[in-house]
């Protein structure tokens, strides 16, 4: 009786931590979205043909529970991040919230930047502060200036805990 108690514990623990494991072909396909835009893109055509494929792959791998861990969370962001449709940057907002979640210790700034770039995508406001425009000013020369910014939404507080800087330090990067 004790052997098949003992026996149990072990496979239910052998069976944990193979579900934990990340994703190897999620892990190699988020290598390659990055690498992909190392050195410069010279087809931006097959780029995006690349960035279709492996954002369909990652949702037939979401239909099929084959995202576990934080880090395929992660991974997922990261290939979603390069679509260029409100669908895609509200999937890298779901994908980094629930990577943030099972992980604490990851990098919050790309939450906040999924966040603001979702709300930009749908044509409001952002409330962090992360994302920028290229605009002409008045004589045609190009300036990059700060997206529209809600500041009644987050507290300097939360900006902090998402690695981005207080209002006051937004205010003072736009002098």
């Amino acid at each position: 009786m004790r052997i098949n108690i003992v026996f149990t514990i072990i496979i239910f623990f052998t069976i944990s931590a193979i579900n934990a494991q990340s994703n190897f072909m999620l892990q190699r396909m988020a290598d390659d979205d990055q690498n992909s835009r190392i050195g410069g893109i010279t087809d931006w055509d097959l780029l995006r043909k690349q960035d279709s494929i492996r954002r369909i792959k990652v949702l037939e791998m979401m239909r099929d529970n084959k995202l576990n861990t934080a880090k395929d969370y992660y991974n997922a962001g990261i290939i979603f991040h390069h679509g260029n449709d409100t669908i895609s940057s509200e999937m890298v907002v779901t994908c980094f919230k629930r990577a943030f979640y099972k992980d604490s210790t990851l990098n919050r700034w790309w939450y906040a930047a999924a966040v603001d770039r979702n709300l930009m995508r749908k044509g409001k406001p952002q409330i962090y502060g992360t994302q920028h425009i290229t605009v002409k000013d008045t004589s045609g020369k190009a300036v990059t200036r700060l997206y529209d910014l809600d500041t009644t939404k987050i507290t300097d507080e939360e900006r902090s805990l998402h690695f981005v800087p207080s209002l006051a330090e937004l205010k003072k990067e736009l002098k």
